[in-house]
């Protein structure tokens, strides 16, 4: 596994390097020192989370910090069977470089996939088109379709056309999950 992300210059990607080293993960930090590492806290008591912290800055990342991104993700396709976009809308996987991104991955026939968490902002799943998986909540599929009342059917038939997407994975929590092709 070859991890590539955006940290800040900070004690945290530090503790991150060293944690993905001791599991045997090759990784590649991009240094933005506009931003610090970052951290989600959950204070949590009887199993239940009582209350959430989150440590970031949201703003896109800078055009030479996407450009070292696409550098080391260029170097790394040589050596890859499939590139994982994990994207949780804090500024590391900005519009252009998703779209160059993917680009790299269609002229060297490297398979993608794509998940866009929107649990406390707006997001587009449908932004990683041609994806050979997309994986979404419920939520996120209706913030993508921009549809909040027609049926899941519908919605996810919907989102499979919008992307042009080989498969989704739509998750349903408690109630399991829809998968489509």
């Amino acid at each position: 596994t070859t991890y590539l992300t955006v940290v800040g210059k900070d004690a945290m990607a530090a503790k991150a390097a060293r944690f993905l080293s001791d599991f045997g993960v090759d990784h590649h930090f991009v240094v933005d020192s506009s931003r610090p590492t970052t951290l989600k806290q959950r204070f949590r008591a009887s199993n239940k989370t009582l209350l959430r912290v989150s440590h970031l800055r949201s703003h896109d990342v800078e055009k030479e910090h996407q450009s070292e991104m696409l550098h080391r993700l260029s170097a790394t396709l040589a050596d890859v069977e499939g590139v994982v976009f994990s994207d949780f809308n804090y500024g590391c996987l900005p519009p252009a470089f998703v779209e160059q991104a993917i680009r790299l991955c269609q002229e060297r026939d490297i398979p993608f996939f794509a998940d866009s968490q929107a649990s406390s902002q707006e997001s587009d799943v449908s932004r990683f088109p041609h994806a050979d998986l997309l994986s979404a909540t419920e939520r996120e599929a209706r913030l993508a379709m921009n549809d909040f009342r027609s049926g899941l059917q519908y919605i996810a038939n919907g989102l499979l056309k919008k992307s042009q997407t080989s498969g989704l994975l739509l998750k349903l929590g408690a109630e399991g999950l829809l998968a489509l092709t």
